[in-house]
Order: structure tokens, then C-alpha cells, then sequence
């Protein structure tokens, strides 16, 4: 049986977005291509949940499990609209002296996101994978190429502090079922499905 390679995310604004890729083109004057690998704008994203290689024919369940979650959310935000970000700093994955993905941070209602993930956890433990990983809120920006010797990275150490990063915000009315094909060119994505918060 075929399979896709499925993640729940929350798609970004066009302000956002122009904001990030701002910040991209900046930090990449200084941090070299052979250095990192940048996000393309259309493949910028926040992960709410991975779930993996996941068979097709369950696709609809997890609809239905996101379905659950937003509404276990909505019922738990009292009534109100989907929850409000914002950029806030750069930092890199596992720590900022031994990055391997640099991203950018938020700020705002992220506890709402915190219970988002949760409640998809909850609703995909029923016979479907998710990651077991800590959620941190976050848009992954670029990863580190590997091979990198830990000698080559101080640029990254010096510069992501010193870009001013972008402040930039968005109120967030859905999350998404994405599918990720990966090519030889890098992540091609396209939305299954989306539910309404």
C-alpha cells in the first residue's frame, strides 16, 4: 500500500514570510552557502506534529484527529480565534555553538500551539505515529550542511545574534495536513487537508 510522508503545520502569512526571507537574505551574506542550507519561502513552515510515513488509506483519520484537536482547542480558548504569533530571535538546534538547524522563534499565544500539539498526540496515539520529541515552537530557517567542522561554524555563533530579526506577526485560522516528497532537489510539499480554528 502506498504511503505519505505526512506533517500537521500551521502555513505562514505573505507578511511573514517576506519577513523571514529578509532575515534569510541578510544572515546569507555573511554565513556562506557551503555552510548552511536556507529554507525556500515556499517551503517555510511551523510544524505542529510529524507524523511520517503514514499508509494513505488513513489519511482521513488523521483529518478526523486534527479535526479533534482544533476543537478541543476551541472549546478550551473559550470561543475565541486561533491563537496570535510573532518572530522573535534566531537560535540553532541542538544549541547555537553546535547548530545543526538554525531557526527563529515565537512569541505570543504559543501555549495555545502547546495544547495544539498535545491534543494531536492524544488524537494520533490511536494506531497512528507521531514524534515523541519535546514541542518547541519554531520555523525551521536553514540546516547546517553536514561534514562541517566545528572550526567552520563560529560564523553562524557570530552572526545569527547580530541579524535583527523579523517582528513580524499572524493570527493563525487553520492548520494543515502537508505531504513531503522528498527529491533530489530537496522537499517538494502539498497540502491533503485543512481544518479551521
Amino acid at each position: 500500500m502506498d504511503s505519505l510522508r505526512l506533517f500537521a503545520a500551521v502555513l505562514l502569512t505573505d507578511e511573514l514570510l517576506d519577513g523571514i526571507t529578509a532575515f534569510q537574505y541578510t544572515a546569507a551574506k555573511t554565513i556562506p552557502p557551503s555552510l548552511v542550507k536556507w529554507i525556500p519561502r515556499d517551503n517555510l513552515h511551523l510544524t505542529l506534529q510529524f507524523l511520517g510515513d503514514t499508509p494513505e488509506d488513513r489519511v482521513p483519520d488523521v483529518l478526523t484527529a486534527m479535526q479533534r484537536a482544533a476543537g478541543m482547542l476551541c472549546s478550551n480558548a473559550a470561543g475565541s480565534r486561533g491563537p496570535t504569533l510573532a518572530t522573535t530571535t534566531a537560535g540553532a538546534f541542538p544549541s547555537l555553538h553546535r547548530p545543526r538547524v538554525l531557526w527563529l522563534g515565537l512569541q505570543g499565544d504559543t501555549a495555545a500551539l502547546v495544547d495544539l500539539n498535545r491534543a494531536l498526540r492524544h488524537e494520533s496515539e490511536v494506531d497512528l505515529r507521531y514524534d515523541p520529541k519535546p514541542f518547541r515552537p519554531h520555523i525551521t530557517i536553514a540546516y547546517v550542511r553536514k561534514g562541517r567542522a566545528p572550526g567552520e561554524l563560529g560564523v553562524i555563533v557570530t552572526t545569527l545574534p547580530e541579524v535583527e530579526p523579523p517582528r513580524r506577526s499572524m493570527r493563525v485560522d487553520a492548520i494543515h495536513l502537508v505531504a513531503s516528497d522528498l527529491r533530489p532537489d530537496g522537499a517538494h510539499y502539498r497540502t491533503v487537508g485543512s481544518t479551521a480554528l
